[in-house]
């Protein structure tokens, strides 16, 4: 190129060259010399040319990292148990715990676990339906004794109460209109949720070691990646096979960018024990979802169906459960007098789950997949709580 020095180094006999009057002579053997730079010459530029392809196989290998710590962390372990399905509550776990460990991401409560905990209160008498119409549902805490509730269960008592007009009546109307509000506390009530499902609890249940070890290793691959691109973009330009290496490079941060937005828990697994847990309670969701299972082995009673509702909304499927339930009344010719054993039944039977979804999950558009962490804080939330389980109940009442 123009502007650019070049030396030339060449290896011949003297003979042929026949004058040396317009040359500098330097009298010294230098054929070992030049021999050398020229090895390593060569041996550069097989570096060069070649650093992309181990680069692209490092890159490769390390695609693999995230399976070997699937195979490793992210396999649940094989149990005895095995049931088609579960026609009563397999557990006596709270619905809160329920949702925490079984709906969604394992330890992670939602927007579920409120509505559920909220409808456990008004089928256990603390809060009764005044009215539920098309456009709203009005509801009203009773005189029972709160003595007995759990810190959470007590927070979410005095945010609905927030909201009760001078005759103690809550519209959930009222309750929608204000959705900063229930945000605000929501992120505060995890708190208190955290010591009714507290991270021993979840540990006990599943082990999220691979979770973590994923993490670190895609904040590694990452700057890996980065490196090698960065390396052999600046230092290794002129090379053969870095364009290789660089692409290689960017397909192992797609990668790691597709998993760090991947779903928790990925890589994490149950423990025998929560396998047994998880599994147990996806089977009676099946049970409670499928009308001929319902149809084979019915509910015992209303105020079963009610329990059941309960632990529907938990899990995510109390719509299609309450259909269920319908149906099942209707055939079974079960008059509206029959409903009212059950306050839950009562509720939802008219408009009150709907004004409920709208109140609680509509705020958050995809309320089914919203978690809540424990920032913020709103009332008398964080106060003295109780640990242990509450609520719920297995089998026929």
């Amino acid at each position: 190129a123009e502007g650019r020095n070049v030396e030339q180094r060449i290896i011949m006999p003297k003979e042929y060259i026949k004058s040396t009057e317009f040359a500098d002579v330097i009298n010294k053997d230098a054929k070992d010399q030049i021999i050398r730079d020229q090895d390593a010459y060569l041996f550069w530029q097989g570096i060069n040319d070649n650093v992309g392809y181990i680069s692209a196989v490092i890159s490769a290998l390390l695609l693999f990292v995230p399976a070997l710590i699937y195979l490793r962390f992210g396999r649940s372990p094989k149990t005895d148990y095995y049931a088609d399905y579960e026609s009563s509550l397999p557990t006596k776990h709270s619905p809160v715990f329920v949702n925490s460990l079984v709906y969604k991401d394992a330890g992670k409560t939602t927007v579920e676990g409120f509505n559920a905990t909220l409808l456990d209160l008004i089928d256990r008498g603390y809060i009764k339906t005044i009215a539920s119409t098309e456009e709203d549902t009005i509801i009203k805490p009773t005189s029972k004794d709160n003595g007995d509730l759990k810190q959470y269960e007590r927070d979410i008592m005095d945010y609905v109460n927030s909201f009760a007009d001078r005759d103690s009546c809550i519209s959930f109307s009222d309750m929608s209109s204000n959705s900063s509000k229930f945000k605000q506390f929501m992120n505060a009530w995890q708190i208190d949720v955290n010591r009714e499902v507290s991270p021993l609890d979840v540990r006990r249940f599943f082990d999220n070691r691979g979770d973590t070890y994923l993490t670190y290793s895609i904040f590694a691959l990452v700057v890996y990646a980065v490196l090698s691109i960065l390396v052999l973009r600046y230092f290794f330009a002129d090379g053969k096979s870095s364009l290789v290496g660089i692409v290689m490079a960017v397909v192992l941060i797609i990668e790691q960018v597709i998993l760090f937005v991947s779903p928790l828990n990925t890589m994490g697994h149950w423990t025998s024990d929560g396998k047994v847990f998880h599994d147990k309670w996806k089977n009676f969701e099946r049970y409670i979802r499928d009308y001929s299972l319902i149809k084979e082995r019915p509910p015992a009673s209303v105020q079963v169906w009610g329990r059941y509702l309960v632990y529907a909304t938990a899990l995510g499927c109390a719509d299609e459960v309450n259909r269920n339930m319908k149906k099942y009344f209707r055939e079974a010719n079960i008059g509206s007098d029959g409903l009212s054993q059950s306050s839950a039944v009562f509720f939802s039977n008219l408009y009150g789950l709907n004004h409920m979804h709208t109140a609680f999950v509509g705020p958050f558009h995809v309320g089914s997949d919203a978690n809540f962490g424990d920032m913020g804080s709103y009332g008398d939330i964080g106060g003295p709580g109780s640990g242990g389980f509450g609520g719920g109940g297995g089998g026929v009442f």
